[in-house]
């Protein structure tokens, strides 16, 4: 009955040493124009977010969208904050599920202030499956191992 044991541990063994990876997430930078703030998104890889929906909200009306864009092939959209408005202008950057960035651009009597635009709060990591055949190869092989030496513990104990 003991060798029964070795079964579950082996396939603990297997699944508990799966590696994981994370999805892509939007990183976004911006630089200053003039008065015109440009963002660029990628992805954690590097690759450009394109057509991204970007939706910038007005301190005045944060229910509402104040302008709805799109990135372009080099994942960049731009705007300028209406000065005259004084509040956080909150911009929210998604392409897909789980794949958003938040932006908050402060604005004040004297206008934008360029030295606390910040980034918000990131949507969770997603975690996927890494399918690497190394990996999966040495689970497989740890998990052998493990079954087979519950086999030969359990052999042994019964003999004596």
């Amino acid at each position: 009955m003991k060798q029964w044991l070795a079964l579950p541990i082996a396939l603990l063994a297997i699944a508990g040493s799966a590696p994981r990876a994370f999805a892509h997430m939007i990183e976004t930078d911006f630089s200053l124009f003039g008065e015109e703030l440009e963002f660029t998104s990628t992805f954690s890889s590097g690759e450009p977010v394109e057509e991204a929906q970007v939706t910038i909200y007005s301190p005045e009306n944060p229910d509402e969208p104040w302008a709805e864009l799109t990135t372009d092939e080099d994942g960049r959209f731009s705007f300028v904050p209406d000065e005259a408005v004084a509040g956080d202008w909150e911009i929210r950057i998604e392409q897909g599920i789980g794949h958003t960035d938040l932006w908050t651009v402060p604005v004040n009597e004297i206008g934008v202030d360029y030295d606390n635009i910040s980034s918000g709060i990131q949507d969770e990591p997603t975690y996927i499956a890494s399918l690497d055949p190394y990996a999966l190869a040495a689970a497989g092989v740890l998990g052998l191992g493990a079954f087979l030496g519950g086999l030969l513990y359990t052999t042994r104990n019964r003999s004596v």
